[in-house]
């Protein structure tokens, strides 16, 4: 039986607030670029100039904010005689002058199960349209390209390209942009504001060329041929302080020409659109050995956003299964097979997932045979784009990036069978591909071999992955066995996530330019903090290599009513003046609140720089004014500082729900997880929950699990919704620390099918048992539960929300 248990409003951020305390266990093991913070977040590293493994949590459809949704089907279609190729066309022309509901969806074709016949491409070419079948198999919805000749199945894609606007161009100030950064200063932001498109363009000059080398090519770059044009959306202005939807994934560095922003138009582009449940097959001559005259891209996707394809399957075709290009932005391929390719194995031939030119791009949970450039961007593909989950069989060539500069890839537990996974330098390779990818990141991924190499002015990441590493060009990191998180990519969609509308905005003091003092360089101060700190002793600014001075700064942040910080982090790039530089003090918004500089760095050398990151978890109290005054003292300089703040903004007045599941395969009071030496002793929990109940708009949902007892250090645990099987959250399992998943996207989901919502909890690692508590647990407060808030306003008769006392019995 489902009980209800209400909680007031205010305890639900008072949990995202809540800072665990360090438990008698270790923590998973982990790489020293991505780690686990107390409170569960994930905390990363920057290098000398800011850059950082990018954040990819944003990828796919709506950004993973909303599921994608079911349509409604409008037109239903059987199999005929002959070329099905018009009739289908025809009912997606008339579905497609049909009107939009709310979440802008017309409604579904659906194709029943059999084969249709196919000679040429059937166009979605209208928002709001989906083609749907009956399941992607061989008796299921089958379509079957017939002509003799190289073609599209099925085009997802709108038509025209951006358009800038006129007078919107602003240049960007800062010196330098790190990788992973979502902000920067602009001359002016007269004009811009929250919501608005904007493309964060970075040139490509020669100086930059020539600095990577590209112009000993045989076919050198030149100059404007690799432009990097980043489409955004800007999430907040402060004064000249322009905040983005996703992350810089090319440094914007002025030594090479700067960068700039404007706005854009693009109104032939085509959203929430898709295909679903529906396999592909390309018919070619059986006698004609590789043959290349037939359907050669099962779904190709262009000038669309937000739009997908789902539980398909490709067979025989030539180039890819799916093709995403152009235009394309925020676009999810889930659960898609690519099977046994005919064609050449050469170049420009088997790209079974190719994404070219297109970003926030999200293939997860994907499966290839035989292809040769399995999961594989093209150039100028400007990231973020996310490669989750998938595995390839039978592999003829690498997977990675292709050619020419595509920046800030993921490849995450990814399997290659077979070949390796690369990212690196293919020199005059095919048509002369020069570098590429860069600031790319391999994550806890499996392949024969490994080449990943960094390009000047970048980076690419190796992290906890599994083969051998070939050449040591790279940034590599904890390899030879897997990492905390089991997915990157799934547990920054949950930090992310955290709580509505959560935001995550960033600060920087001081020019980026490995301690370049200049007569441009400004170190903003507080005046009342710098008149304080001067009367401790002699003062210094950013850059300045002397020791023995007082060095205060200040970061400035606009607050809203209503915007509680939920997290903060601090890092600060520092150099060392003399001996024991570590041992000099950093000062918070106090001379009496400091801490050594040893608790950041073992040592400061005299060389280089050594950045310093600084979980703020201590010092949230200090933030509530707007500002952070810092300062340090001894024998170090520093050359900038970056804050980053996780803000929870006002939201509007929700009523909260309490669930417990309806159903869970646990013994008595515990579910047990274990992950054995023989896999068919695994101990896995299952819980399944009715969120039927759930009325009102859902703005936030989050299951809550307690471990009662943790048989062993290093454990990790993760969930995975059923049955999509894919894990998509780990976490550090400590006894009675209880873990919070956000399912709000899975909720939606549920509720837009039957109302069920299934998770399975595992382990990642062969180990001992642990044990959470069950619905039958004696404490009420350590069982599962299902969190969910409702914006009140969305509900008929809504009355202010007065919370009851807490229920004591169980539910």
């Amino acid at each position: 039986m489902i009980s209800f248990l209400l909680m007031p409003v205010f305890t639900w951020v008072a949990a995202a607030l809540a800072i665990c305390t360090a438990a008698s266990h270790a923590a998973p093991p982990q790489g020293t670029w991505v780690n686990l913070a107390e409170d569960g977040r994930l905390l990363y590293t920057r290098d000398a100039l800011g850059n950082r493994v990018p954040d990819f949590g944003d990828c796919g459809y709506m950004a993973g904010r909303t599921p994608i949704p079911e349509a409604p089907v409008k037109v239903t279609l059987k199999p005929a005689d002959g070329d099905d190729r018009a009739a289908i066309q025809a009912a997606i022309s008339q579905v497609a002058a049909m009107p939009m509901d709310a979440n802008g969806i017309r409604g579904a074709v659906l194709l029943t199960a059999g084969e249709y016949q196919l000679g040429a491409t059937l166009n979605l070419n209208a928002s709001g349209v989906v083609l749907r079948g009956e399941g992607a198999s061989d008796t299921g919805t089958r379509l079957r390209a017939t002509a003799a000749r190289q073609y599209t199945l099925v085009s997802i894609s709108g038509s025209g390209s951006p358009k800038t606007i006129a007078n919107s161009t602003r240049r960007i100030t800062d010196k330098y942009v790190p990788v992973g950064s979502r902000s920067f200063l602009v001359d002016d932001s007269a004009g811009f504001a929250a919501g608005q498109s904007i493309v964060v363009y970075r040139p490509c000059t020669q100086a930059w060329i020539k600095a990577l080398g590209m112009d000993r090519l045989e076919h050198p770059w030149t100059p404007g041929s690799r432009d990097i044009e980043m489409e955004r959306v800007i999430v907040r202005i402060e004064g000249k302080r322009v905040f983005i939807d996703a992350p810089v994934t090319t440094a914007i560095d002025a030594k090479y020409g700067g960068g700039k922003i404007y706005r854009y138009t693009q109104d032939g582009r085509i959203r929430n659109s898709g295909i679903e449940g529906i396999k592909g097959i390309s018919d070619y001559d059986t006698a004609v050995p590789n043959d290349e005259n037939h359907g050669w891209i099962f779904i190709r996707i262009g000038n669309a956003e937000d739009c997908w394809a789902r539980r398909i399957v490709a067979q025989h075709f030539g180039f890819a299964c799916v093709s995403i290009t152009a235009g394309g932005r925020r676009i999810s391929v889930l659960d898609a097979q690519s099977l046994d390719p005919v064609s050449e194995a050469i170049g420009g031939r088997r790209y079974a997932f190719y994404i070219d030119g297109a970003t926030q791009c999200l293939v997860a949970n994907c499966h290839t045979k035989d292809d040769r450039h399995q999961y594989v961007t093209g150039s100028d593909t400007p990231g973020p784009n996310a490669f989750v989950s998938s595995s390839s069989d039978g592999a003829l060539d690498d997977a990675g990036p292709h050619h020419r500069w595509g920046s800030g890839m993921l490849y995450d537990r990814i399997t290659c069978n077979g070949d390796e996974i690369n990212v690196r330098n293919r020199g005059n390779s095919g048509s002369g591909h020069g570098w590429a990818g860069a600031n790319c990141v391999v994550w806890n991924s499996t392949a024969k071999a490994f080449i990943v190499q960094d390009p000047p002015t970048a980076r690419n990441w190796l992290i906890g992955s599994i083969g051998k590493v070939a050449g040591n060009a790279g940034t590599f990191d904890a390899n030879g066995a897997n990492v905390f998180p089991a997915t990157l990519w799934g547990n920054q969609r949950q930090d992310l996530q955290a709580c509505p509308n959560l935001q995550v905005r960033e600060y920087t003091a001081g020019d980026i330019d490995r301690f370049t003092a200049d007569a441009g360089e400004i170190t903003p101060v507080d005046g009342a903090w710098q008149r304080l700190i001067a009367s401790q002793g002699s003062t210094a600014a950013f850059d300045t290599l002397q020791g023995g001075r007082w060095l205060p700064w200040t970061h400035d942040f606009a607050l809203s009513p209503g915007d509680t910080i939920l997290g903060a982090t601090l890092w600060v790039s520092v150099r060392g003046l003399g001996a024991d530089s570590q041992k000099g003090r950093i000062y918070f918004d106090d001379p009496a609140n400091s801490k050594s500089l040893s608790q950041y760095a073992a040592a400061i050398p005299k060389g280089g720089a050594t950045v310093l990151r600084i979980d703020l978890a201590d010092q949230l109290a200090r933030l509530g004014d707007g500002k952070l005054n810092l300062a340090m003292q001894g024998t170090v300089a520093a050359d900038w500082s970056i804050l980053e703040l996780r803000v929870a903004p006002a939201s509007p007045e929700t009523s909260p729900v309490t669930l417990a599941p309806e159903a869970e395969a646990g013994t008595g009071a515990i579910l047990a997880v274990k992950k054995d030496t023989d896999a068919g002793k695994d101990r896995r929990a299952l819980l399944r929950w009715d969120v039927s109940a759930a009325s009102g708009k859902v703005v936030h949902a989050k299951i809550r699990l307690t471990p009662i007892r943790v048989g062993a250090e290093n454990l990790e645990n993760c969930a995975a919704m059923v049955p999509a099987g894919a894990p998509f959250v780990s976490w550090w399992p400590r006894v009675n620390h209880t873990a919070e998943i956000t399912v709000t996207s899975e909720v939606l989901a549920a509720l837009a099918r039957d109302g069920k919502l299934s998770l399975e909890i595992s382990s990642t690692r062969e180990s001992a048992t642990v044990e959470y508590a069950s619905v039958q647990h004696p404490d009420p407060a350590k069982r599962p539960q299902l969190l969910i808030l409702t914006d009140r306003s969305s509900q008929p008769g809504a009355t202010p929300f007065e919370p009851p006392a807490l229920r004591k019995d169980p539910p």
